[in-house]
C-alpha cells in the first residue's frame, strides 16, 4: 500500500470575505493544494457555496479539503443540511 501524497494548503477563515473560488485561486497561485473548511463557513451566508460548487471548485483546481469542526458539527447527522452534506 502506498503513503498518499502529503497536501499543504491553509484554512479559508469565515472572516475572509472572498468566495471559496478566489480563495483557491490565491491558494494554488503559491503552489497550495488544499483547503481547510472552518466551522460554520459553510453555513455563514445565504450564498454561501454549495457541496456541488465546492466539488467543482476542487475539481477545478485539483485542491482537497477538510473540516475544522468540533466533531458534533462535522457529524452525518447534524440537523444543519448544508453542514451535513459538505
Amino acid at each position: 500500500m502506498t503513503e498518499p501524497t502529503p497536501r499543504f494548503g491553509a484554512a479559508m477563515d469565515v472572516r475572509f470575505d472572498a468566495p471559496v473560488e478566489a480563495f483557491a485561486g490565491f491558494l494554488t497561485d503559491r503552489g497550495l493544494d488544499h483547503i481547510e473548511l472552518r466551522a460554520g463557513y459553510l453555513d455563514v451566508s445565504e450564498d454561501g457555496p454549495t457541496p456541488a460548487t465546492l466539488r467543482d471548485v476542487a475539481d477545478d483546481y485539483g485542491l482537497t479539503y477538510s473540516v475544522h469542526a468540533p466533531h458534533l458539527d462535522a457529524a452525518p447527522g447534524n440537523v444543519n443540511e448544508r453542514l451535513r452534506s459538505a
